[in-house]
């Protein structure tokens, strides 16, 4: 089910549980297709002193989807489920850019500026967080910052389509 142009050799296939799980450098997706979140270690793998640590895992996953949910009723209720999927894993991407995207809406810049780049820190190359912060430089107006963040994603994702056209408007 690769593409054409990937040579099986190309990707890791692990077993968890009765799920086997493929990865490829930062992501990993089960047999199905489905990707899997970033709710684990930064490297994937865990020492095995840890090995108590998994229902926290899956403890961050609950608070991140309660995340989701609760944005719909309660963006405070959703903010703390965030913070408590970042408290729980502490790799958790996701949750990450989720709350700078809560606290950029609501007008909290310093504070969403500060997610994106934790999660950032976590993956240099991690898309959204990259996208909102050229957003975010928009909004404070710095059109030279958001320039350079608009073409540091292009350099990760050359067809960002999003990108492209914000990077076009602020040139004109």
């Amino acid at each position: 089910q690769l593409p054409g142009d990937r040579d099986v050799a190309s990707v890791s296939l692990s077993v968890e549980g009765e799920r086997v799980i493929i990865a490829d450098g930062k992501r990993r997706w089960l047999d199905d297709g489905q990707l899997l979140l970033g709710f684990d270690s930064p490297t994937g793998r865990r020492p095995i002193d840890t090995i108590a640590t998994v229902e926290d895992d899956r403890a961050a996953y609950r608070a991140f989807t309660r995340g989701l949910e609760l944005e719909r009723s309660s963006t405070n209720a959703a903010k703390s489920a965030y913070r408590e999927a970042i408290d729980l894993d502490p790799s958790a991407i996701p949750a990450y850019v989720n709350l700078g995207r809560l606290e950029h809406e609501f007008g909290a810049l310093e504070m969403a500026e500060s997610l994106y780049q934790q999660a950032l820190q976590l993956d240099p190359e991690e898309r959204t967080a990259l996208f909102n912060l050229a957003v975010l430089s928009e909004d404070q107006g710095d059109a030279n910052s958001a320039l350079r963040r608009y073409a540091q994603l292009l350099t990760v994702d050359p067809d960002h389509v999003d990108a492209h056209h914000c990077l076009a408007r602020l040139h004109a």
